[in-house]
C-alpha cells in the first residue's frame, strides 16, 4: 500500500528483534558474569504529611546491582535515578513526594557487530548474529562508553 518506506520497516524490525533479544539466555549470562555486587542505595527524601497509618520516612532506598563496564573498568550502577517532586491533590491535605525514575545505565553490547552495513540487510544473518549462543562474544558497557563505540563502529560503516 506504500504506508512504510522500507526505512521505517527495517527500524520497526531491528527495534522488535533488539527488544526480544534481551531476554536471550546467554545475553543474562554475560550480565551475571560483569555483576559486581548488590547495596542498598538512599535514593532521596520522601517528604509527606505523616499520618497514624504512614508516619513520616526520612530516606526512601532502593537496591541497586552494580556492573563493571568492559571498557572502562568503572564499577556502574545498573540504573540511574532522578528525583521529581509530585503532588498529590487527589487527597484533602498536600502531599508532596517525589517520583523516582529510574533509566538503564547499561547495555549489553556484541563484541561482534551484527550488522556490518544496514543498506543490503539479510536478516537470516543479522538475527543468527543477534541471537549468538556464546556469552563471551557479549560485553556490558556503562551508555557512554557504549556510545562512543557505536559512534565509533557507525564510521566505519559508511
Amino acid at each position: 500500500m506504500g504506508t512504510m518506506t522500507p526505512a521505517m520497516k527495517h527500524s520497526m524490525i531491528k527495534s522488535a528483534l533488539r527488544k526480544m533479544s534481551m531476554y536471550w539466555k546467554p545475553i543474562q549470562e554475560a550480565k551475571k558474569t560483569a555483576k559486581v555486587w548488590r547495596k542498598e542505595v538512599i535514593v532521596g527524601v520522601m517528604y509527606h504529611s505523616p499520618t497514624k497509618t504512614m508516619p513520616y520516612r526520612e530516606l526512601d532506598t532502593v537496591m541497586m546491582n552494580f556492573y563493571k563496564c568492559n571498557h572502562c573498568k568503572e564499577e556502574v550502577p545498573e540504573k540511574t535515578f532522578t528525583l521529581k517532586p509530585k503532588t498529590l491533590s487527589t487527597i484533602s491535605w498536600p502531599l508532596i513526594t517525589n517520583e523516582l525514575k529510574l533509566k538503564n545505565n547499561l547495555d549489553v553490547d556484541h563484541i561482534n557487530p551484527v550488522v556490518t552495513i544496514w543498506k543490503d540487510i539479510n536478516w537470516h544473518e543479522v538475527i543468527e548474529k543477534l541471537l549468538d549462543e556464546n556469552p563471551d562474544n557479549y560485553q556490558l558497557l556503562c551508555k557512554p562508553c557504549h556510545k562512543n563505540i557505536t559512534r565509533e563502529e557507525n564510521k566505519l560503516r559508511k
